[in-house]
């Protein structure tokens, strides 16, 4: 780590508009045989945190916020091995497992003490046996199970190449050390800069053991503590928890694994997240950080983390994180940062974390980036923490963790403009509050029960928030806790969490419901709330407990005397509340989310699809409408037709587009179209030079300039036909045409049709702007003069080009060493293969108005 390269990064970074950093250490002890870091000083060491302070200082200096992370590597929790290290056997990861092995016809077999319990396979099923029983003879061979506890070292993956080793987060004083090593550590170097440069501390990936079939997560008092919350002995009952759910399990079984994630869920917010929240805001600071595998429901049962959105209540700042093309357009598009930013709705905190971008490839374009951003930022997210821009690239960390942002990184020179979209957006999705009132219920438990009701539980939440989303319905999650009455409350119809207030909640069909949550819906339909039960009724207890019959029985409606209850098909489920706005024609591809704050309505659009869309949008609003530009900060006024239903709008959104629509500002520029009344094409005539290229050498990236290359004739299109298929770079197109003095003097605008992958325009030798996603088009009307004009467009592409040239995958191959076989390498290749055609495509033409 020297300073004076973090220093000339930090100043690289805030050039680009970047003002918040996370520096993320890869310490030696870091999965050594994986990546390979040499990492030195040593990871919390007194000379790793001299620089930590410099560095610190240093980001004050140039007006950027610094992040604590709190992991050397991840998932956070071990303090790159030092917290193993202090007491190997009480701080170890506990995992309960078994062994099998015959039970012969006619023996008997006394259980030993040290083992949890013993069972038999007796006519298909396993019957238990506790230490100090007698298993009794069997009339045939049978198979027997030894169920005992064993201590782990490793969280995941091959051991011998994950060589940090782990320790149990349900042992409170293992996390008391890692608290004392890592937070309090910073808090004695740089506790100065808390609640000033460095606000917000990063938690990374924490989990308890994974949930998988032959294993479960366990501390030393496990079996005391089950006993107390639920009021049984679970031991007798580990050979069903151990063995993956089948759909023929019974209600027992199903409620058995119902209480041991709750109890394992309830121990990870208790002994692990709340105390790391509480000594943060102690010190000052806000909690954030992401679990692992928040995207996918059956997380919840087998991720680690417990309960999505419990774990997340005990940050101060939730978030989530989108790796691996997690969301990715035109390929998935998924609801998951709703867990956190109904979160924070719900705690009344403004910020919403998303971790985006690792191992997307470095043929991720800032096109789609703005796209994951607006997917994010539309379903509540107010925070981007981009992955990444690395210390070094050097050899083996070429391979790693594609895209690389930075000097290297084609598109670097473009992506300030993206920054300030991210930045200024979330400074206006986190003013004030969200206008939201309904609530959809979260099963969780049906996905810890498994089998037929885990399926059908995950395939009912995503359809029933996909139905909401794709008809402009906006909704916050709730859970059995809220409905509980844990940190809630109902009153006249409303249940209210913080500072949200929810008068319609949705309920898809399921048996198993918390008791005291069944009831809390009925208190709240009763007290005149609207309930929505989607494709069946919400039961408890496996299906035996359900809704009274007379809240069903009020009126043909299901209308009750205060509230109501109606029961809805999936694809007819969202028309049963109001949308956020109405859109003529209809339309699936365009979400939508509004805030309030002092008189004014923010309204948030956009277009998930690859197609331009034009709608007449009505919104329930009637002060006056301003249209507002996150990259800039500009405003203008929208002229608006005033309907019985509020004000129309005629917006067009570009494909992956979107608006942001202010009502009850006063706005003194109105917004002027160009209305387009002659059009020049530019067809012929286009010669092109490379001016820039960016390639991979034998130990790391390189960047050269080609100076005055000379101009080729070229046709608009894919570039790797005149230049190579490997070329990564910036490429100078150039054109030279004759205006009309009749079109001089008039408004224009220059449209370049479809770019791969970002430019920047010069007209008569002024730059007239840098385009990086669509629409790709400039006004120009004031650089063209009448007769000869020149027009160079900058293209950019991305380095895919270069990583996939057949000789750098050959010189690869024969690499050998940590961190050449990276397994990222391999996924980030198949992404990278889809930004390959390059240049500008055209058509290009100049609308005269």
């Amino acid at each position: 780590m020297e300073e004076d390269l973090l220093f000339k990064q930090l100043r690289d970074m805030r050039a680009h508009d970047a003002r918040s950093v996370c520096l993320h250490p890869l310490p030696k002890e870091f999965q050594p045989e994986l990546f390979g870091s040499e990492m030195t000083p040593d990871y919390l060491g007194g000379d790793y945190f001299k620089i930590i302070r410099n560095v610190v200082g240093e980001c004050a200096r140039l007006g950027m916020n610094y992040w604590l992370y709190d992991e050397g590597g991840w998932p956070s929790g071990t303090a790159a091995g030092q917290v193993y290290a202090r007491n190997p056997g009480a701080y170890s990861l506990r995992m309960v497992s078994f062994h099998e092995s015959p039970f012969a016809a006619g023996d008997t077999l006394i259980v030993p003490k040290d083992a949890l319990c013993m069972a038999v396979q007796i006519s298909g099923e396993w019957k238990t046996f506790l230490p100090g029983q007698t298993i009794p003879s069997q009339k045939e061979d049978a198979k027997l199970r030894t169920y005992s506890i064993r201590r782990k070292k490793y969280l995941y993956g091959a051991e011998e190449r994950r060589s940090t080793p782990y320790v149990n987060l349900l042992c409170r004083k293992a996390v008391d050390d890692f608290i004392e090593l890592t937070h309090e550590r910073h808090r004695k170097h740089v506790g100065n800069a808390f609640g000033k440069t460095i606000r917000f501390a990063f938690l990374d990936e924490s989990a308890m053991i994974y949930n998988i079939p032959g294993q479960l997560p366990w501390t030393d008092d496990m079996t005391g503590v089950f006993r107390r919350m639920k009021g049984y002995d679970m031991i007798p009952h580990l050979p069903v928890l151990l063995d993956a759910p089948k759909d023929d399990d019974g209600a027992d079984e199903r409620r058995w694994r119902i209480d041991f994630y709750d109890v394992c869920s309830r121990l990870f917010v208790e002994r692990y997240l709340t105390p790391i929240r509480n000594w943060c805001r102690k010190n000052g600071l806000l909690s954030g950080g992401h679990f692992g595998g928040e995207d996918e429901p059956r997380y919840n049962a087998d991720g680690g983390f417990g309960h999505i959105l419990r774990s997340l209540r005990a940050l101060d700042l939730p978030g989530v994180d989108a790796i691996w093309r997690q969301l990715f357009p035109g390929k998935r598009s998924h609801h998951f940062v709703k867990y956190a930013s109904s979160v924070a709705r719900q705690m009344g905190r403004p910020y919403v974390l998303t971790e985006s971008c690792a191992v997307y490839g470095s043929g991720l374009t800032l096109a789609q980036m703005k796209w994951m951003i607006d997917q994010q930022y539309v379903r509540g997210a107010t925070m981007t923490v981009f992955s990444n821009y690395p210390y070094s690239t050097r050899d083996h960390f070429m391979p790693c963790c594609r895209p690389h942002f930075g000097p290297f990184h084609p598109q670097w020179r473009h992506i300030a403009p993206l920054h300030a979209y991210a930045a200024r957006l979330g400074y206006l999705l986190s003013r004030g509050k969200p206008s939201c009132s309904t609530a959809v219920y979260f099963d969780v438990r049906s996905i810890w029960a498994g089998g037929k009701a885990r399926k059908r539980a995950i395939e009912l939440h995503d359809r029933l928030a996909e139905e909401l989303l794709r008809n402009q319905r906006d909704f916050d999650f709730v859970d059995d806790d809220l409905l509980c009455g844990k940190g809630s409350r109902i009153e006249k119809g409303v249940l209210k969490v913080g500072p949200m207030q929810y008068d319609t909640i949705f309920v898809p069909a399921t048996d198993w419901m918390d008791e005291k949550a069944l009831d809390g819906l009925v208190e709240f339909v009763r007290s005149g709330g609207t309930l929505v039960t989607v494709e069946g009724l919400p039961r408890a207890n496996g299906g035996t407990k359900g809704l009274p019959g007379q809240l069903l029985k009020k009126s043909p409606s299901g209308a009750g005397k205060s509230g109501r209850v109606l029961q809805a098909r999936m694809n007819e489920a969202a028309f049963s509340v109001e949308p956020v706005v109405r859109l003529s024609p209809a339309c699936h591809d365009i979400r939508v989310s509004k805030r309030m704050e002092n008189g004014l309505s923010i309204y948030f659009l956009t277009n998930e699809a690859n197609r331009l869309m034009r709608h007449r949008v009505t919104f329930d609003e009637n002060t006056e409408a301003s249209l507002c530009d996150p990259v800039t900060g500009g405003l203008w006024r929208l002229e608006g037709e005033k309907t019985s239903e509020g004000t129309a709008l005629d917006l067009e959104l570009a494909p992956w587009g979107s608006k942001v629509v202010i009502f009850g500002l006063k706005t003194e520029t109105p917004l002027k179209e160009l209305i387009s009344t002659e059009t020049m094409a530019l067809e012929r005539g286009w010669k092109l030079r490379p001016i820039r290229r960016y390639s991979v050498g034998e130990h790391n990236y390189e960047m050269k300039e080609t100076g005055k290359a000379v101009f080729a004739a070229c046709q608009l299109g894919d570039w790797r036909g005149v230049l190579g298929k490997s070329f990564s770079g910036d490429v100078e197109y150039k054109l030279e045409f004759d205006l009309p003095a009749s079109k001089a003097a008039r408004p224009a605008r220059l449209c370049l049709g479809k770019v791969n992958h970002a430019c920047r325009v010069t007209v008569n030798g002024v730059e007239a702007g840098r385009l990086i996603w669509e629409p790709f088009c400039v006004d120009v009307g004031k650089f063209l003069r009448p007769g000869r004009n020149t027009l160079t467009i900058q293209v950019t592409n991305t380095f895919a080009n270069a990583l996939l040239d057949p000789e750098v995958e050959k010189a690869w191959a024969q690499k050998k060493g940590p961190g050449w076989d990276v397994p990222y390498d391999a996924k980030t290749r198949v992404f990278e293969k889809e930004s390959l055609p390059s240049g500008l495509f055209g058509p290009v033409e100049i609308r005269v108005g």
